[in-house]
C-alpha cells in the first residue's frame, strides 16, 4: 500500500520492529505490515518494511497519511505485551497490556491491538495509524486536549518531560465493554509468514493475575 510517511514525536526505540522511517518522513513509500507466526513455541512479531519510495505521490490513487509512533523514550507504547498461543492469534494477556495506562481519553478505551508492531518476545514496539483525524503534539498536558466526541478517541502516544502528543481516531461500540479503533486507520496485514526462526523457541508463559 502507498503511503505518506509522517513520524511522530520522539525517536524509535530499541523496541521499534520495522525499516529506519525517520529517513523518509514527509515522502511517500510503499509498505509492508508482516506478521510473523512460530509454530513451534507459539510467539508472533509484526514488523513494518518499506518496499519503495518516492518524493512525490503516485498519480491517480488516494494516498493516506501513515502515522508512526515508533517506541523510543518517553513512548506510552514499550509496557504493554502481545502474545500469540499455539495455533491461535496474537491477543494481550491482559486487557490493559493491548494500549498501557492511560492511553485513550474519554469514557472509553478503544482496544489498539491491530495498530501495534511487536517483537518476538512480544514487547510492544509502536503504533502504526492510518489517516488519524488529528494530532496534537508539543508542550500540551491532559487538561488542555478537548475531550473527544462520541465515536472519537484519543490515543496518548507520547509522554516526555515537556513534549507530549494525542493522536485522535474514530471508534465504534464493539459491545457493552467499550468500542474498536475503526478498520479505517488499520494497515492491512500484507502477509503471514510461518518461521521457525523465533528466537528463542520456548513456550508461552502468562501468569495469572488475582483479580
Amino acid at each position: 500500500m502507498w503511503t505518506k510517511i509522517e513520524m511522530g514525536t520522539g525517536t524509535p526505540g530499541k523496541l521499534w520492529t520495522g525499516d529506519n522511517f525517520e529517513s523518509i518522513s514527509g515522502k511517500f513509500a510503499r509498505v509492508e505490515l508482516v506478521e510473523f507466526h512460530s509454530p513451534a513455541s507459539g510467539a508472533s512479531t509484526r514488523r513494518l518494511f518499506v518496499a519503495e519510495v518516492r518524493e512525490d505521490a503516485p498519480e491517480g490513487i488516494y494516498v493516506p497519511t501513515l502515522r508512526i509512533c515508533a517506541g523510543g523514550v518517553g513512548s506510552l507504547v514499550t509496557a504493554g505485551s502481545v502474545t500469540r498461543e499455539l495455533r491461535g492469534e496474537p491477543i494481550a494477556p491482559q486487557r490493559k497490556d493491548s494500549w498501557g495506562e492511560p492511553i485513550a481519553l474519554g469514557a472509553n478505551k478503544p482496544c489498539l491491538l491491530p495498530l501495534l508492531v511487536w517483537n518476538w518476545s512480544g514487547r510492544i514496539g509502536g503504533y502504526i495509524i492510518l489517516d488519524p483525524v488529528m494530532t496534537e503534539r508539543g508542550y500540551v498536558r491532559h487538561n488542555e486536549v478537548n475531550s473527544a466526541l462520541p465515536g472519537y478517541a484519543w490515543i496518548h502516544t507520547y509522554e516526555g518531560s515537556t513534549l507530549s502528543e494525542y493522536v485522535l481516531v474514530r471508534t465504534y461500540q464493539a459491545d457493552d465493554d467499550g468500542c474498536l479503533v475503526d478498520p479505517m486507520h488499520t494497515l492491512p496485514i500484507h502477509r503471514v509468514v510461518t518461521s521457525l526462526l523465533a528466537p528463542p523457541e520456548r513456550e508461552i508463559e502468562i501468569e495469572e493475575v488475582s483479580e
